[in-house]
């Protein structure tokens, strides 16, 4: 497997991938806020992005096949707002959004889904993606529950 990004695959190749074995889905979570005056907003989704790819490429060297699902860039940055550029979701619309993600991925086929955020300050964002993706998980488990919350 030479492409790893979810999001540049035909939905062929999404298919080929999964039918020839995919351990875990990486699911990186950024955020659009300010760095300062000398980095761009969209720091920390490069860096989420970034640490999912060479995880996927350091995994094929053995032999764990990965995949790295689009970046969640709008997330938690309420604490941000005050700079121009900055967005956030609610916690509420975050959760919503990350489970919607997580579903899909399951729909397809993919089981095992990590949440891979970028720095220590997202702790919030990372905690409340890898919680939900537990609640995703449970539910692979009792297909009956899926949307009862």
């Amino acid at each position: 497997m030479t492409e790893h990004f979810l999001e540049r695959m035909t939905w062929p190749e999404v298919e080929a991938a999964r039918a020839g074995g995919i351990d875990a889905v990486l699911i990186p979570i950024g955020s659009t806020e300010q760095h300062g005056r000398h980095m761009p907003l969209d720091t920390d989704c490069l860096i989420a992005r970034e640490l999912c790819r060479l995880a996927a490429e350091a995994g094929g060297e053995e032999g764990v096949r990965l995949l790295v699902a689009p970046t969640m860039n709008v997330t938690l940055s309420w604490y941000h707002m005050q700079f121009p550029g900055s967005m956030r979701l609610s916690t509420t619309t975050f959760l919503q959004v990350f489970r919607e993600v997580c579903d899909s991925l399951v729909h397809h086929g993919f089981e095992n889904l990590l949440a891979i955020g970028s720095v220590d300050e997202q702790s919030e964002r990372t905690f409340a993606a890898k919680w939900m993706s537990r609640v995703v998980a449970a539910r692979q488990s009792s297909p009956s529950d899926c949307h009862n919350g």
